[in-house]
């Protein structure tokens, strides 16, 4: 049933004049099946087939053209503007999900012989339909063409016959940390319907159900709190346009895709990078071996020395960031005078939400960074297995695989790339561009000299009449004399650890020597606020869950009653007694807990009075009565 337009309706479907359809057509540039016939006084005109027309244009014509009408198999006949009036607001939704079945049913039958075994296989999978349902729609547009494929609403559809309360329990009881097959919830809901008195109704029903259940509800139970915080938790959409260049560097570490031969192993690298998040530049990188502070750091220079200092620096939450190496208050031993590269630099620092990649937007880049270079270099393995190229040789890798300084190089030349191509969200502006149009938050620069010390591994030593002692011998300097028994940080290049600088009262005093060894800008009340939000979005999932009231051991019973008796079933399900559980605790002797403390003051009062086995007495009749 092909519907043909005049090239005037095909021109304001396009938004253009008949004239450049009829020209398009005349040159064969126009991209339809068009039908010629002569027309009054021999002028030739045309027709052109509604549904060889792209998708967009033939449902802007469905939509503006109610009238056109479709014959049932029972012999009704109604027009797509009674289809609208039916279907109210769901009308379009019914039309795209028809384009969705037509673009199924075209690819079925452009499928030669011999493909379509696998082919219907293929188009089923893709589209999500059955096969029966395929050709079913298939033959639907054979007879009645494309609004044939828009469901009429059932005169007899009514509600479902499931009660809320058996709809609570079929959800409740799929909704199981075991994941029960969808045929076991059909098996359980018949018993549960017998001892109810709920109707009897077909398993359909029951998947339908299933399949009403929320995403959100079945990623908390299936997949865990974790994968739920990351799909579903509302997330805050940041706008970058109110920040002034080198306000905001936010940095994170990538293992490369790349086996890299290594002393006769394979070995993928590690890249540590950092992005000005108003410009998208990307500052600094360094690649190494391992992720640790002093790569961070190496990375964290580089940026320094092109584009100056940071206002805050957004990172990552693992220990290389939180490192005493690069923040001052993380480890105790540097609140007595050591104070961190961030703090020695006046940079502020802000943490990402742990294990949320949507917190860190440079996660964007190194997809970007994989999918363009990457995955072209000789040695690719594949962010995941499955994207492992299947002819990944060990050792032709060994042989001919690139270099760390071969991989530095290509990427070396990807960066510069990157910083001078236009980006979309920069108005079509290079990074680079912006960087130099933008205002800095900060003038101050230190000098190569000066970044080189703060750079150094630091901590806190005592100065004794020997020198300072460090890795096992002492290093001396005749200026550390007026300062015996005096705390000083002490600074030092992990490269050559043949000199310490000392530090003494915040001050260079002097460099010692062993010569043995020389040769975003949101405020904390709006993360608050986003933290309330995710915590309601959470509890109200977890609150929907428990609203179903159907309890794992339920499941269990009905499941396995077919397999054992009564009493069996009975004791496995018993409840847990947790106060039996708690007391039967190994008990922990550390000066952190109760019994701990207790411990303490009988070591250090009552030893030797021969009173011990008064307090392993307790322990031991608590022991007794747990059992």
């Amino acid at each position: 049933m092909a519907t043909w337009l005049t090239t005037e309706e095909v021109a304001r479907l396009y938004g253009v004049t008949g004239r450049a359809i009829q020209i398009k057509i005349k040159k064969g540039n126009f991209d339809g099946e068009v039908k010629q016939k002569k027309g009054a006084k021999n002028n030739k005109t045309y027709t052109i087939d509604l549904e060889s027309l792209p998708f967009e244009q033939q449902k802007k014509y469905i939509l503006s053209n109610t009238q056109e009408t479709v014959n049932k198999a029972e012999g009704e006949e109604y027009t797509l503007g009674e289809l609208r009036e039916l279907h109210g607001e769901a009308f379009e939704e019914k039309i795209e999900e028809a384009f969705v079945k037509k673009e199924a049913i075209i690819k079925l039958m452009s499928l030669g012989h011999g493909e379509k075994s696998l082919g219907v296989q293929g188009i089923c999978k893709e589209y999500g339909f059955g096969q029966r349902a395929l050709y079913s729609y298939k033959k639907t547009y054979e007879e009645h063409g494309f609004v044939g494929l828009i469901k009429k609403p059932r005169k007899d559809k009514g509600g479902s016959k499931l009660t809320s309360e058996a709809v609570r329990f079929i959800r409740g009881c799929y909704l199981q940390p075991m994941r029960p097959k969808i045929s076991h919830v059909v098996k359980i809901y018949r018993k549960k319907a017998e001892e109810m008195g709920w109707d009897k109704v077909a398993k359909d029903t029951i998947y339908r159900e299933i399949k009403r259940i929320p995403a959100p509800e079945k990623c908390l139970m299936f997949e865990g709190e974790r994968a739920y915080n990351a799909k579903y938790l509302p997330c805050i959409t940041r706008t970058y346009d109110d920040l002034a260049a080198n306000e905001y560097w936010v940095g994170d570490g990538h293992t490369l895709a790349i086996w890299t031969p290594d002393d006769g192993k394979i070995k993928r690298y590690t890249m540590s990078a950092w992005m000005d998040m108003k410009t998208r530049t990307i500052v600094g990188w360094c690649i190494a071996k391992n992720s640790n502070s002093e790569v961070i750091a190496a990375a964290l220079r580089s940026g320094f020395i092109r584009y100056g200092l940071p206002g805050t620096c957004y990172m990552d939450n693992g220990k290389d960031y939180k490192s005493g190496y690069l923040n001052a208050d993380t480890k105790e031993a540097f609140f007595r005078g050591y104070e961190g590269i961030f703090k020695a630099l006046d940079i502020e620092t802000s943490f990402a939400i742990p294990f949320n990649a949507k917190a860190k937007p440079i996660e964007r880049f190194f997809e970007t960074f994989s999918s363009n270079l990457s995955r072209y270099l000789v040695g690719f393995c594949g962010e995941s297995i499955e994207e492992r190229p299947h002819n990944l040789n060990k050792k032709e890798i060994l042989i001919q695989g690139l270099s760390i300084l071969e991989i530095s190089k290509f990427i070396e030349g990807y960066m510069d790339s990157y910083n001078s191509s236009p980006h979309s969200s920069l108005g079509g502006k290079t990074p680079i561009e912006v960087m130099k149009e933008a205002n800095t938050i900060r003038q101050d620069m230190p000098t190569g000299e000066e970044l080189d010390l703060l750079m150094l591994r630091a901590e806190v030593k005592t100065i004794s009449s020997s020198g300072i002692k460090k890795f096992g011998v002492y290093y001396w300097d005749n200026k550390l004399i007026p300062h015996f028994g005096k705390s000083c940080v002490v600074r030092y290049d992990p490269n050559n650890i043949g000199e310490l600088y000392i530090y003494i009262d915040g001050k260079l005093t002097c460099k010692a020597q062993n010569k043995e060894l020389m040769s975003m800008k949101a405020t904390d009340e709006d993360m608050k606020r986003w933290g309330k939000i995710k915590a309601e979005a959470r509890r109200a999932t977890k609150e929907a869950i428990k609203a179903y009231e159907v309890r794992q051991d339920e499941v269990r019973r009905y499941m396995l009653e077919d397999y054992v008796d009564k009493e069996t079933l009975d004791n496995m399900l018993t409840p847990v007694n947790t106060e039996i559980v708690n007391k039967s605790k190994v008990i922990r002797m550390n000066k952190n807990t109760a019994t701990g403390k207790e411990k303490k003051e009988f070591d250090a009062g009552i030893l030797g009075n021969n009173k011990g086995h008064e307090f392993f007495e307790k322990l031991g009749e608590e022991f007794l009565q747990a059992k």
